[in-house]
């Protein structure tokens, strides 16, 4: 909290409420939320004290001022969504950097994460309308927010500093817009655009509105914070469930299996019943745990087809 207070130059509350919220006995995980002057948390009884409950606090605490202290957000939260989630998403771990509460190797996992969840997901080139008609029709669409607004703030940073010669940064224009708060009631997308456009030229700034706006790809900048960090293009896998999402979460039955996954290669059929799943989504590298109705247990990793995307490393 400390440290946030001192990123934003900002220590006028009249209180900060922090809870703690253990889950039951057996359940793992964590969860959060941030309200004004406040946040709560949610984590096992006997979870470690992790890099991912760091950065979950880290996270909640920025939305104290990302968006509370900026103004109040206006109906659909979808159009502002990519920079109240998206941009504090992209803070949560470089300022746990910044402070050296984590290295350059987990910074850089992060930076990396974020790169890939966005290049590999299948509503990255959703638009913003698409986006507020049906934000939550599926789990990639809901995730995109987060991915595509910080895939767009780690590219802003970069051509703010490089076009100021490193005197102005993303970080100027967060202040700002937390400092001009007394001027405005909400906090739209066009004054955030209107910020950002006072440390860039027109043609960045429409680039800025088309990636919000249209779902344009978002290139990955040469550059990160981390001095000694390379952009390499890496040949990946994309996260496949193998089948028909709804049906498995909504209805615990197996439906729309994809001929020649993972999926049916592990011995899926299509009409079974689902009595047990765990599934760490859009995550390759975690296999998928089912039960089947009968006691049969399916593992498999969701691999689907391979791109390459954008990997930072150093020498």
């Amino acid at each position: 909290i400390r440290l946030e207070r001192s990123f934003w130059r900002d220590n006028n509350f009249p209180y900060f409420l922090v809870t703690l919220a253990p889950f039951g006995a057996g359940q793992s995980g964590t969860g959060g939320g941030g309200f004004t002057n406040a946040f709560n948390l949610h984590t096992s009884p006997d979870g470690p004290f992790s890099i991912e409950l760091l950065s979950l606090l880290a996270h909640e605490t920025f939305h104290t001022w990302n968006p509370l202290k900026m103004g109040r957000i206006r109906s659909p939260e979808e159009n502002t969504n990519w920079f109240s989630e998206g941009f504090t998403t992209y803070y949560q771990d470089l300022l746990l950097w910044q402070a050296g509460l984590i290295g350059d190797a987990q910074y850089l996992d992060s930076v990396n994460r974020l790169t890939r969840d966005y290049h590999l997901s299948p509503a990255r080139n959703s638009t913003l309308q698409e986006l507020v008609n049906r934000p939550r029709q599926d789990q990639a669409k809901g995730r995109i927010p987060y991915e595509r607004g910080a895939m767009l703030a780690l590219w802003l940073d970069d051509e703010i500093r490089r076009r100021s010669s490193g005197k102005s940064s993303l970080d100027t224009v967060m202040r700002e817009l937390f400092e001009e708060r007394k001027r405005h009631a909400d906090l739209s997308k066009d004054r955030i655009f209107a910020a950002i456009g006072r440390y860039v030229d027109a043609t960045v700034l429409g680039e800025v509105r088309e990636y919000v706006e249209s779902g344009t790809s978002i290139e990955a900048p040469q550059k990160t914070r981390v001095e000694c960090a390379e952009k390499k293009m890496v040949k990946m896998n994309e996260f496949e469930l193998g089948m028909d999402r709804t049906m498995l979460i909504e209805k615990n039955r197996v439906i729309a299996l994809k001929p020649g996954s993972a999926a049916e290669r592990a011995g899926l059929k299509n009409g079974d019943i689902v009595n047990g799943i765990s599934i760490h989504w859009n995550d390759t590298t975690k296999p998928i745990k089912l039960t089947i109705k009968g006691g049969r247990r399916i593992e498999y990793l969701p691999l689907g087809p391979s791109r390459k995307i954008p990997q930072y490393r150093c020498p």
